[in-house]
């Protein structure tokens, strides 16, 4: 059984300062954790339940702490594709961008890569 973390279309970082909210309507927002990013999706740690294709949507403020990379701003939609157990007492799900503008993903594309590569010649 091939391993669905394993294949990816898009590099992670952990390395990005990311400020997110979700909303599960798009009116009431709750802060969540972000401890790793990628231009296709993101991994979250909350209180909240959610259930596995369940819709949601991110406001968020995304610092790849480069030096003159200004910080950016991205709203998106996204799907829960999996649960991932429990951590620090938290919920961990894996999200899946289901609706992001190309320029956004693009851009945290770049971004992506250009910490990928800081951090791995550092």
């Amino acid at each position: 059984m091939e391993d669905v973390f394993t294949k990816r279309d898009y590099v992670r970082t952990n390395n990005f300062s990311v400020s997110a909210r979700i909303s599960k309507d798009g009116r009431v927002w709750n802060e969540v954790k972000v401890p790793n990013i990628a231009a296709g999706g993101l991994l979250i740690h909350t209180d909240q339940d959610f259930t596995c294709g369940e819709e949601v949507w991110f406001d968020m403020k995304i610092d790849p702490r480069i030096a003159r990379i200004v910080p950016i701003s991205v709203k998106t939609k996204g799907i829960v594709r999996v649960e991932r157990g429990d951590y620090a007492d938290q919920h961990q799900y894996a999200i899946t961008f289901t609706e992001i503008s190309s320029g956004d993903q693009i851009r945290l594309d770049e971004l992506v890569h250009m910490a990928a590569h800081k951090y791995r010649d550092s």
